[in-house]
């Protein structure tokens, strides 16, 4: 069994480790982001239950913690969970992203950790003071180191995470991204106008695509040639 504790992107190499055959437990927990009154309101009245059920050909665990951020207490609270699931389901392993000081994986669990984005440069170059605060306060970049010395081996999505990666193992791996390769083939078979932009995302909420037509669509006027592919 594996106790993975992520989100996102990497719920698909959740659900391709299950279709392989292994017994996964995916780790999750309310948090109140994005920032809302609906979401902080949920989080006085939610954060606290614990849940847990089957979802397609895996299990989902809804672990217990404070409302909002407790850094030492949802820490401890995280840590005694996570040890307490990894010993009664009998596990092997316990993949983690987690990278604040609420997140830590236990030392005494066999732990590979994925860097699954540059936390330290989206503080600094999209962070607002608020984001910036919170990343000193749960102790970003410390946690992100420890995890990583920690771990029996780390995975990382690019090749400037592998640099940072290897100053504190040696067991560093790249899964990057995934894109569908037909796409790729496409665009590289197909001749660019200049000024043209690529636009690699998904369609969630954060990666605003409809901001990005508009965005082109305001340019067309000063780039006549421009596309969005």
């Amino acid at each position: 069994p594996c106790v993975p504790t992520m989100y996102g992107r990497r719920y698909n190499l959740t659900k391709s480790m299950a279709d392989s055959g292994n017994e996964l437990h995916f780790i999750t927990w309310d948090a109140p982001y994005p920032v809302s009154a609906e979401s902080l309101y949920k989080q006085l009245f939610s954060t606290w239950r614990y849940k847990s059920y089957t979802h397609e050909n895996f299990y989902v665990h809804k672990i217990r913690r404070l409302p909002f951020f407790w850094p030492k207490i949802n820490g401890l609270l995280f840590k005694l969970q996570i040890l307490k699931l990894f010993r009664e389901l009998g596990g092997d392993v316990v993949i983690s992203q987690g990278y604040t000081n609420e997140m830590e994986v236990p030392e005494n669990i066999p732990l590979i950790y994925d860097m699954n984005d540059d936390m330290p440069a989206f503080a600094e170059i999209y962070g607002s003071k608020i984001y910036k605060l919170a990343f000193k306060l749960l102790n970003v970049n410390g946690v992100i180191e420890s995890q990583c010395r920690q771990a029996a081996a780390v995975i990382v999505v690019s090749n400037p995470l592998i640099n940072r990666a290897k100053q504190y193992n040696r067991q560093v791996y790249k899964i990057p991204n995934g894109i569908n390769k037909k796409i790729i083939e496409n665009i590289q078979n197909k001749p660019v106008k200049k000024d043209s932009v690529v636009y690699v995302s998904t369609f969630n909420q954060w990666a605003r695509p409809i901001e990005a037509i508009q965005a082109v669509i305001n340019l067309k006027g000063k780039f006549p040639d421009i596309e969005l592919t």
